[in-house]
């Protein structure tokens, strides 16, 4: 070998210890990646789309929207065993005096790392202040896109009959709501409608003693996730963090789902997290399929009862829609306020985020392409939106409905560049529509 070769293989060396450094060093990425299945912040999740031209002879005449709460805090028992945290961070830079992996600025983020807010200061499942952010933002674009429906009319008295808001009876969905007022009407009051106790519209899960009990009768609900973190995608991942971490044995799983839960959190609080040093982000697309195949059976196309459970709120839409096309009176904006699980059910209902095969244990790499991604049809204030529209020239009058998912115009098969004729949208849908009762949930 000449001295040539030597010299360049030498540096060759050099640039790519440098750039495996430099990849590895997460405080340096100026893009991380931050779809982390149902916690990821809407920022990260959202389109850009939120009108979509079709004709001038065409105006939209209502904008139906089920949206899910804004960014909020853990569980009551996530939260409490953050305080385990200090324990694993001491650890970890311990570990690095002789093994560990992570950059110098990467490790000072984790030295210096404290949790805001303090764990003792955090209401268990409340909105953050970031998810109010989400709120009032989505409600000042879908104003700016529809302006014609949006913009408060103060030329009425009775302008509030314009717009119709409803929430679950929880905190973070009522919240978010006004949240999503206050973008809209910029100070401007309307009064929401009242949730009512058993809400069988934006709560039907919560008051379904069938499908709480399929939950732990069905085995496929955890069956699959199961297999995955005993499989081999999941436990090179958690090789893959023990290396990184300077752990001489592999890191216990529940600690790494601790860090991975602080991870995601904090960045959907503050865009950035010390802890998410630990993972790559082929990592952290494990964890996102992890959570994709528990949504897929949990409240996804994964099970029958699922898309039973979700057809109320498309029957809402079905039939306000119907009331427009016999120019019957209906606000301009319907707008409810919900949780992932009914977003998530009510696409099921309507078929989004059905692929042609299902979400297994092994097709983890099969599935790279897949539809159903928590992360976007189902992170922090995701939220499904259509837009009824009328079409008249001088003969004749016609329909148009656009389908929108977290902001992305969403393609539904038998319509063209994802602007559906009415006729074949409510064919589309009718019967799902028509046929939706609830009754099978006390049988």
């Amino acid at each position: 070998m000449t001295v040539l070769s030597i010299t360049l293989l030498a540096l060759l060396s050099l640039f790519f210890f440098v750039t495996d450094a430099e990849e590895r060093c997460y405080a340096e990425n100026d893009a991380p990646y931050r779809l982390m299945g149902t916690r990821t912040a809407y920022k990260s999740a959202r389109g850009n789309v939120t009108r979509h031209l079709i004709d001038s002879r065409c105006k939209p005449v209502q904008i139906w929207a089920l949206i899910r709460h804004g960014t909020r805090y853990p569980n009551r028992d996530v939260i409490e065993k953050f305080p385990q945290l200090n324990q694993i961070r001491n650890q970890i830079l311990s570990n690095h005096v002789n093994r560990g992996k992570l950059c110098a600025t990467d490790l000072k983020n984790l030295r210096e790392w404290r949790i805001k807010p303090e764990s003792n200061k955090m209401s268990a499942k409340e909105l953050a202040e970031n998810g109010k952010k989400e709120l009032r933002e989505l409600a000042r674009r879908l104003k700016e896109s529809y302006p014609e429906l949006l913009r408060v009319d103060n030329s009425r008295d009775d302008w509030e009959t314009d717009y119709k808001f409803r929430s679950t009876d929880t905190q973070r969905t009522k919240a978010s709501m006004e949240a999503f007022m206050d973008g809209l009407l910029e100070g401007k009051k309307v009064k929401p409608e009242e949730p009512p106790k058993n809400d069988s519209l934006l709560y039907a899960y919560k008051n379904c003693p069938a499908y709480a009990d399929s939950l732990i009768s069905d085995p496929i609900v955890n069956s699959e996730t199961i297999k995955f973190t005993n499989g081999p995608d999941f436990r090179a991942v958690l090789q893959n963090v023990s290396d990184r971490l300077g752990f001489e044995s592999i890191i216990d799983t529940d600690a790494m789902l601790l860090i991975y839960e602080i991870c995601r959190f904090e960045t959907a609080w503050h865009e950035r997290s010390a802890w998410c040093a630990a993972f790559s982000a082929e990592d952290i697309k494990v964890f996102e399929y992890r959570e994709d195949i528990g949504c897929y059976y949990y409240c996804g196309p994964g099970r029958r009862i699922n898309e039973m459970l979700g057809c109320p709120p498309l029957q809402d839409m079905i039939r306000r829609f119907r009331n427009l096309e016999k120019n019957a009176d209906e606000p301009k904006g319907v707008f409810y306020f919900s949780h992932t699980v009914t977003l998530q059910t009510t696409m099921a209902a309507m078929g989004i985020g059905k692929d042609p095969y299902p979400l297994l244990s092994t097709n983890y790499r099969a599935a790279g392409d897949r539809t159903l991604r928590s992360s976007l049809i189902g992170p922090f204030a995701g939220n499904l939106v259509a837009v009824f529209h009328r079409c008249s020239d001088n003969k004749t009058t016609r329909h148009k409905v656009t389908l929108h998912v977290s902001e992305r115009l969403w393609p539904v098969s038998g319509c063209t560049n994802g602007i559906c004729d009415w006729e074949m949208f409510e064919r589309k849908y009718a019967n799902a529509a028509d046929r939706c009762n609830l009754n099978f949930c006390y049988q």
